[in-house]
């Protein structure tokens, strides 16, 4: 990825960041979206503008100049966004993405346009359900501790689990997740070594599982809710790729 110098003179009057608070924001978030991913190069050829420094708790509303309370938005996020709370910008920001997406035709290619291609869920687990990560391995007898992290491949099954939180703690990058109505916009893992699992699950006729929480602690134990199947429709960005996913009709 090329490197730039952040565009502190240009931003002066839409932002009161500092120059070294956005000079560690810049490197912190390589360069990209906090929202959807696109990095400050795609954000130039896209849009003509370079990513914006947006106050997280809107300034309006008090918040600090600080590094914390600041983070890289493109034009149209940062438009989304405008004064509200961080929470409802990234809603706002997945329906932009999700109308976008609707735009160029991307999200009319799954059902019904390819028939016979969805690849139905057959197993224990009931959608809509909680499971911790325990449950789960006491119904699949496993002990693989790879389910402990955000991609898993259950052993003897053709399925692909994905354990997504919306709002992470903060010791966590603020990546994108979000589950609105029947679409998931999902940020993958930062190295993306399995990227190709998600994008090629249909070719390789495994289910995609997702389990989906807003917070660490909405239910006991750190459950999740099945979801149920959902589809790969399509990417963008990378480390992490940015996934956009939709709910297999019941």
């Amino acid at each position: 990825m090329t490197t730039h110098n952040p565009p502190l003179g240009e931003l002066r009057k839409r932002v009161e960041f500092p120059p070294e608070i956005k000079a560690a924001v810049w490197k912190r978030d390589n360069e990209c979206c906090a929202y959807c991913n696109i990095t400050n190069t795609e954000s130039m050829e896209k849009y003509g503008k370079h990513l914006h420094f947006d106050h997280i708790i809107p300034h309006i509303k008090n918040g600090a100049n600080t590094e914390a309370n600041c983070q890289l938005l493109c034009p149209p996020c940062n438009l989304a966004k405008g004064d509200s709370t961080d929470e409802e910008g990234r809603r706002k920001a997945a329906i932009r993405i999700n109308k976008e997406l609707e735009r160029n035709g991307l999200l009319e290619s799954i059902p019904p346009a390819i028939p016979g291609t969805l690849i139905a869920y057959s197993g224990p687990l009931i959608t809509g359900n909680v499971y911790t990560r325990k449950d789960l391995q006491e119904i699949f007898n496993t002990t693989d501790r790879t389910i402990d992290t955000g991609i898993f491949r259950p052993k003897g099954r053709s399925e692909i689990w994905l354990f997504v939180t919306e709002k992470k703690t903060p010791d966590r990058t603020q990546y994108l997740d979000l589950l609105s109505d029947n679409t998931l916009y999902w940020a993958g893992q930062t190295l993306g070594k399995k990227d190709h699992l998600i994008i090629n699950h249909r070719r390789n006729n495994e289910c995609l599982l997702p389990f989906y929480r807003i917070g660490k602690n909405q239910f006991k134990g750190g459950g999740f809710v099945f979801e149920g199947a959902f589809t790969y429709v399509s990417h963008s960005g990378s480390h992490p790729t940015n996934f956009v996913l939709h709910r297999n009709p019941s």
